[in-house]
């Protein structure tokens, strides 16, 4: 499949959204696509959600992030796949930046698709992550805002 266009999405919070399944159905509409999802493994205290809803011991918060993100993940990868397209991921750096950086080393893409919270609410946003990564890749960014997905 020499046609086959490949899309990183770095997403966690708002990984199985509607605008992003959206996307990803769009995408496929248009032929044949591979989706590999990068999800951060954000420290659980840094995530959207009620106050108090962090988890601060240093011994186990990196575990918990992990196996959050690797949930979000597997959900995404099984959605992405329902839709028709190639997907694979993984469960990235806590720093966005970094976590895409490391999967464009051995994962081929013509485009990313970063998927942000709410501009209030979003830390990627604050710290312009779309444009670093666009200028980090050299790859066209598109910028997806979507809720919070629950899980």
């Amino acid at each position: 499949m020499t046609d086959e266009r490949r899309c990183l999405v770095l997403a966690n919070q708002t990984l199985c959204g509607e605008r992003l399944l959206e996307l990803v159905a769009e995408r496929v509409a248009t032929g044949p696509h591979a989706f590999h999802v990068v999800v951060p493994a954000t420290p659980v205290r840094d995530q959207e959600g009620p106050p108090g809803g962090g988890d601060d011991d240093v011994l186990t918060a990196p575990t918990r992030a992990y196996a959050l993100a690797q949930q979000r993940l597997d959900r995404a990868v099984e959605q992405i796949r329902a839709a028709g397209a190639t997907a694979s991921g993984e469960v990235g750096d806590p720093d966005p930046l970094v976590a895409a950086e490391l999967a464009l080393k051995h994962v081929r893409a013509d485009e990313v698709v970063v998927v942000t919270l709410p501009l209030g609410l979003s830390r990627w946003l604050r710290g312009g992550l779309p444009a670093r990564v666009g200028r980090a890749s050299g790859l066209p960014v598109q910028h997806v805002v979507e809720e919070a997905v629950p899980g």
